[in-house]
Order: structure tokens, then C-alpha cells, then sequence
């Protein structure tokens, strides 16, 4: 049997540019909110709009507040009674920190426009506040508090539209984020907000048009749309892609059209659409036009196999009968296909331990690599598979392509029939390859079978939002073997094309020289892009910790004060850090005794950790947001028989400016934390 050298000679032309390809980057952070809740408060109270303001200290610990602006539908309508909910964070991720956003301007407008025209449907604009955070992934200890607080104000999600305005620069295309969480926000407002948009010659695109990644967790929304779906409420997240185009008037002028449209009908909204574009133009299908579609496939394919039956009776009974007694092979290529990718992963993985790279990353690149060892592998089987006298190979390996999809896409509409269309352009491609009779032609569809599911991948993986880091942290076995069995069909077809070459060609048994070349190949592009990473990845960040001494302009000065009253002791804290801290942590750490806390006017959480003694030891954090007040001041109501100690850090990036007496013990990198700790002991 011939290698698979045309298809290897494929991947590799797709993979180089792979190769080196960086890594999609996720939002930055957002600020300088105060001064802009200021300015909003000024004009909203200039322009005679009322509005709520909702600190959020209480319930999450956050610093800042949201203003809410609450507009009911006019007297009489009986219009649509879903809810409407704007959300603009008063600091987007893509914040530059000057001048006064696109997003807040384009809702003051919005909110204008409504209250001179008036709504069929009760209307809330929340500019929401403490959304985005300055620290690190890994050092953050919240972010979209205000959304938080919105979400939990709802009181019916189901009947809530949200849209998340997340874009402070006029841009030049809407980005429509609509998937996260492992679901999809309905048909309805989705195709609302696009039919808006193109009334208002508004160019709008979709980050990502297969649903099919969503659903598995494998691509996922901006973390804001994340939390309102998750939460039970229909809801898109908007961004910008390029430089203006949009105004802040036209944009008050789409949010109004979007809300005349009916965005939620009946009980039970269509989570089970297609989006597709063609020549230019974006299709939605329905869930009921993907069950017409199903079945218009499926006629179409007992008509095509009644016609061929008729025609080729003969030839059509002798190659189900070898299909029959051969079916035995296609475990065996499963076998060894599920093997060829463990070998491969294994393979790859080794490389990057030996060159000590991170392994909870993603490498576009190594993938590439993996999936070319695998292919490497799965040549230097086929011995296995030559030794197997099969009769009619070239019909036996078509007909069981054709088998396994149908098989696939049977399970994938028993499971979700959001898969299916993937699964419809999978089983047309593998019929025509079926019918084929010229090994090229059949090289290049069975190519292009994986490639509909890769294309849709990669443009995901560029909108900055992916699982792919949880799903490859390790290598896993089950993941090994659906990929195995997804990618079953392609492989019988080019075992099909090879055999089609080899009737043509009349080729005897290969060389194994060929193929160890290929591995080679592979083995020795695998190693310079190891070290090409090794020299691209950046030093690890810096979380440096620098314990406060009792005075001096470095400490931390921590005031405490106590109270007894009716067997209880008020503790007043007042904490001041030098310079401007990005956040302030506070604990208590107590080795026995009752519950720590009677009450606090900020959320807490209880820990169990170990000790460096081995003992046990208990913590109340609490939780408090970014860009605290300096001197910060709060009052605990502790047990009168407390003893522990009080725990205080102050945290400060470098890029935001460290104080002057820190410069010289804190790190240089822009990605570190400094943190800035003392611990005052707390006794009856």
C-alpha cells in the first residue's frame, strides 16, 4: 500500500505558516473609572435622566459603583413584554484610559432617543462599574463585578435580553460574540441585532459562525458573556474591530431599532440554529430548517443509493458481501489511528518536557507537528493492512467511510442537533469520494472533510477565546480516541485513494525508506521549533513578596482599635499603604475556636490550609476589589475569645508605578506583582 506522502506533502504546506504563528491574546484591562462616573453622574443629572446608583462594596467587595438607568414602556403599548437590557462597562477592555468612551457616548444617546420616542418594552441601561481588572490572570481575584450585581437583579432572565457593549473606541465592524458557556444565545436576538445593523448599513460580523465549538467547550465567549448566559439570560456581547466608521449618534440610533424588533418569542427559544454565510451575505437556519435539511439529505441519499442499486445490482451485492466479512478492518484502522495519535502526542510532548516549556499552554504550532507525526504513524502501519487480502479494496474502504459518518451523524443528532450541519457537509463529501473512481479527486476531498471543521476553528481561535488550554493540558485517552473515531472517515478514504493509485499504477509493495524519511522530517522540525519557543516564550512573572518592617515610609501602617460590647469585640481597622496599592487583602488567620466573624460590611470566604509545621490553620479572606482608598478604614465584629492575627498585603504593578521606596526591592519585569505584607497579631 502507497504512504500517505500526497496528503503529508498537503498538511505540511497548510502547517508551515502554523508553525509560527503567536498565540491569540485575551482583553486587557480597563480604568480610570472614577473620574468618568463622575462625569456621567454631571450629565445624566444636567440632562434631567434619573438614575440609580448602586455602590458594590456590600455584596462584592468592589470598590466603585453602577448607575442605572431605568426606562419604562410608554402608557397603553402592547408590545413585546421581553425585557431590554444594555450593559456598558464604564471601563471596556480595549480602554485606553482618555477621553469618554464610544460605548457610554452611543448609550446616552440611545437613552435620549428612547425617552423622546418612547418604548414598547421596559428598557435598562446599566453603565457597570469594577468590570475589568489590572492584575494578572493568576493574581485577579474578580472582575465584572457590576455585571454580577446586574444579573442578580433580574428577576425573570428568561424573559431578559442583554447586550454587552464591551468597545470604547468608535470602530469600524461590530464583532457579535453569541456563544459561551456550552450554550448559545437564541435565534431571536441574534438575528435581530443583525438585521439592525444591516437596516443601518452597519457592518456587522460574527467572531464565530460555528456553533458546533461553542457547544464543546472548545471555543468560548468573552468572560462577560460567560456570566449572563450562565445566569439563565439571553444575551450578546458586542466588541469593534478597526479604527471608526460608527458614530456615537448612528450607534443610539441601531440599539433603538434593535429594541423594536421582537427579540424573545414563546417559551421555548431556538438554541438548536445555524449560522452560515454565502456570497457575501449571513443565512441563519432554524432549528426547523435543520430538521428539513436533515431530511432532504437523507431522501437524497436513498435516492442516490436506489439508483445506483438499480444500475449496478451485481456489483452492489459482491461489495457489500466483502464489506461484510471484512468489517473487522475498520476496528483495526480505528486501532490504529487512536494509536498513532497517542504515539504522536507522546512524541511531541516529549520535546517540549525536554525543553521544559510550559505544558498547560497551547502551541499552534506543535499541533501541526502532532497531527503530521500521527499521519507519519499511520504510514509505517500500513504493513498491518497490507497483509489483509480484501477483494475490491477501493469499493470496501468507500463503503465503510460511508458507514462510519452515517453512524457518526446518527449519535451526533441523538446528542445535540446543533452538530449536524457540520455533520451533513461530512457525509456529502464522503459519498462523492465514495462515487469517485480517480485516486486524486478522492485525495482531495477526503482532504477537505477535516479542513470544513478547521477553518471554522482557526478563525475562533483568533477572536482571543478558547478551552483548548483545558482540553490538551494532558494528554487524555478519551480525547485521544474521539479524535480517533471523528477522524475514522478520512482515513478509510485515503486508504481508498491509495488504493485507487495502486490499481491505476499497478505499484508493488512500497519501500519503508519513504516513510522513515517523513519521520524524520518531522522529528527534525520538532526540535528547532521546541527551541524557537524556548528563545520566544517570555520569563516567568514575578510575584514578589517584600514583608513590611514596623516603621519606615516601605511599611504598611495598620491602626487597631478595640471595642467590647455584650461578649463581643468590634475591631476598627484602618490600613495605609505607600503609594497607590492596585489592591488591598485582608485576612484573618486563627489555628481553633468558633467561626471567626460575626459580621463585616464586605464579603468573605472560610479556608482550611496546612502549615509549615504540619499543623492545620484556619483563614477568613475577604474579599475587596481593585483601586482601594488609601488610608482604607473598616470594622469587624470578631468573638471575644479570638486569637489569631490580622493579615494585610498591598498589591502594586510595576506598569502603574511603584512608590519610591519600594523601587529598589521591587522587580523590574512589567508583568510582576509586588506585594507588600504585614501581620499584627490580635489577642483578648
Amino acid at each position: 500500500m502507497k504512504p500517505l506522502g500526497p496528503f503529508l506533502l498537503i498538511i505540511s504546506l497548510f502547517s508551515v505558516p502554523a508553525l509560527f504563528s503567536q498565540e491569540p491574546e485575551g482583553p486587557g484591562p480597563g480604568g480610570f473609572e472614577t473620574a468618568r462616573r463622575e462625569e456621567l453622574i454631571r450629565r445624566l443629572t444636567r440632562e434631567g435622566i434619573p438614575f440609580e446608583q448602586r455602590p458594590l462594596f456590600a455584596g462584592y467587595g468592589g470598590f466603585g459603583s453602577s448607575l442605572l438607568v431605568s426606562i419604562p414602556a410608554r402608557a397603553g403599548s402592547d408590545g413585546d413584554a421581553t425585557e431590554f437590557v444594555l450593559a456598558i462597562p464604564l471601563s471596556a477592555s480595549d480602554d485606553p484610559g482618555a477621553g469618554f468612551p464610544w460605548g457610554i457616548e452611543g448609550g446616552l444617546r440611545f437613552i435620549r432617543k428612547l425617552m423622546e420616542e418612547g418604548t414598547n418594552r421596559d428598557v435598562v441601561v446599566a453603565f457597570l462599574g469594577d468590570e475589568q481588572s489590572l492584575l494578572p490572570p493568576d493574581v485577579s481575584r474578580q472582575s465584572h463585578t457590576g455585571l454580577k450585581d446586574l444579573i442578580s437583579l433580574r428577576s425573570r432572565p428568561e424573559n431578559t435580553a442583554l447586550l454587552y457593549l464591551d468597545c470604547s473606541q468608535s470602530p469600524e465592524t461590530l464583532i457579535i460574540h453569541h456563544g459561551g458557556n456550552k450554550t448559545l444565545a437564541p435565534l431571536q436576538i441574534i438575528e435581530a441585532f443583525y438585521r439592525s445593523c444591516t437596516l443601518r448599513d452597519i457592518p456587522a460580523a460574527f467572531a464565530v459562525q460555528s456553533n458546533v465549538w461553542y457547544k464543546l467547550d472548545i471555543i468560548r465567549g468573552p468572560a462577560a458573556l460567560e456570566l449572563s448566559l450562565g445566569g439563565g439570560i439571553p444575551s450578546l456581547a458586542i466588541r469593534g474591530k478597526g479604527a471608526g466608521g460608527i458614530s456615537a449618534d448612528v450607534l443610539g440610533d441601531l440599539l433603538l431599532e434593535y429594541t423594536r424588533f421582537p427579540l424573545l418569542s414563546g417559551k421555548d427559544p431556538d438554541l438548536h440554529y445555524s449560522i452560515f454565510r454565502l456570497f457575501g451575505t449571513t443565512f441563519f437556519l432554524s432549528e426547523a430548517g435543520t430538521l428539513a435539511v436533515i431530511w432532504i439529505v437523507t431522501a437524497l441519499f436513498f435516492l442516490i443509493f436506489l439508483v445506483y442499486s438499480i444500475v449496478s445490482r451485481g456489483m452492489l451485492s459482491l461489495q457489500w458481501q466483502v464489506f461484510l466479512r471484512r468489517s473487522w478492518v475498520i476496528p483495526l484502522v480505528f486501532a490504529l489511528s487512536a494509536l498513532s495519535l497517542g504515539g504522536a502526542d507522546f512524541f511531541i510532548t516529549l520535546i517540549l518536557r525536554v525543553f521544559s516549556l510550559p505544558m498547560d499552554r497551547i502551541y499552534p504550532g506543535a499541533a501541526a507537528l502532532t497531527l503530521a507525526a500521527a499521519l507519519v504513524l499511520l504510514s509505517l502501519a500500513d504493513p498491518l493492512l497490507e497483509g489483509v487480502r480484501i477483494s475490491r479494496k477501493a469499493g470496501f474502504y468507500g463503503n465503510a467511510a460511508v458507514v462510519v459518518i452515517i453512524l457518526e451523524s446518527l449519535a451526533a443528532a441523538l446528542m445535540d442537533i446543533t452538530f449536524m450541519p457540520a455533520f451533513i457537509w461530512a457525509f456529502l463529501f464522503t459519498l462523492l469520494a465514495a462515487l469517485i473512481p480517480r485516486a486524486l479527486p478522492v485525495y482531495a476531498v477526503a482532504f477537505i472533510t477535516p479542513l470544513q471543521a478547521a477553518v471554522p476553528l482557526i478563525a475562533g481561535l483568533a477572536s482571543g477565546y478558547s478551552g483548548l488550554q483545558e482540553l490538551f493540558r494532558s494528554s487524555r485517552l478519551w480525547l485521544i480516541l474521539i479524535l480517533a473515531l471523528l477522524s475514522l472517515p478520512p482515513v478509510l478514504l485515503f486508504y481508498r485513494a491509495q488504493a485507487l493509485r495502486a490499481r491505476t499504477e499497478k505499484s508493488r509493495r512500497p519501500s519503508r525508506k519513504p516513510r522513515l524519511i517523513l519521520l524524520g522530517i518531522v522529528a527534525g522540525a520538532a526540535i528547532p521549533y521546541a527551541a524557537y519557543l524556548v528563545w520566544r516564550s517570555p520569563p516567568a512573572p514575578v510575584r514578589r513578596i517584600i514583608p513590611a518592617a514596623q516603621e519606615g515610609s516601605a511599611a504598611l501602617t495598620v491602626t487597631l482599635s478595640q471595642r467590647i460590647f455584650l461578649q463581643r469585640r468590634l475591631l476598627e481597622i484602618r490600613v495605609e499603604a505607600p503609594g497607590q496599592p492596585v489592591r488591598l487583602d485582608l485576612a484573618l488567620d486563627y489555628r481553633s475556636g468558633p467561626s471567626a466573624v460575626y459580621t463585616a460590611p464586605m464579603p468573605y470566604v472560610l479556608r482550611e490550609h496546612s502549615t509549615s509545621d504540619g499543623g492545620k490553620e484556619n483563614s477568613v479572606e475577604f474579599i475587596l476589589g481593585e483601586n482601594p482608598p488609601n488610608p482604607f478604614t473598616t470594622d469587624l465584629v470578631l468573638p471575644l475569645t479570638f486569637q489569631g492575627s490580622l493579615r494585610v498585603e498591598a498589591l502594586y504593578l510595576p506598569s502603574l508605578g511603584v512608590p519610591r521606596a519600594l523601587e529598589d526591592q521591587g522587580p523590574e519585569e512589567a508583568d510582576a506583582v509586588l506585594r507588600l505584607r504585614r501581620t499584627i497579631p490580635i489577642s483578648r
